[in-house]
């Protein structure tokens, strides 16, 4: 079995992307030469795990509610914190959110490989970051 390394590939804080988006970009990064089974896009569905987060941030600093909750308004979303599209539009919003997974092969090219995956995602203002 041959050893990874594991990064994730994460929008920006301040924005919102579609739920597919790292599905979409896949092929373009498919298209540049990193091989499907390292760069993998993930989609952004919400789910009980945005609303864990989102009472872990207010948990963390009780002003972040208000924040929310003028988000919502703001947007047109649910302002009520157990609604789970809500709660990860507005994670997005304040820390980004993971778009894809990469499973670099350890070896002498892992470097040059991670530089290539950076270069296929710089046209999206995407970051890479350890998990």
């Amino acid at each position: 079995m041959k050893r990874v390394t594991e990064f994730e590939v994460w929008s920006k804080p301040g924005g919102a992307l579609p739920a597919e988006f790292g599905k979409a970009i896949q092929g373009h990064v498919w298209g540049c030469g990193v091989a499907p089974d390292v760069f993998l896009g993930v989609s952004n569905i919400p789910d009980e795990s945005d609303v864990c987060a989102l009472e872990s941030l207010i948990e963390q600093s009780p002003a972040e509610e208000q924040r929310f909750l003028s988000f919502c308004r703001s947007r047109g979303l649910t302002a009520r914190r157990g609604d789970a599209t809500s709660a990860a539009r507005y994670i997005e919003f304040v820390q980004g959110c993971c778009v894809a997974w990469i499973h670099l092969p350890s070896g002498p090219d892992e470097r040059a490989l991670l530089r290539k995956i950076e270069a296929a995602i710089s046209p999206f203002d995407l970051i890479v970051r350890s998990p």
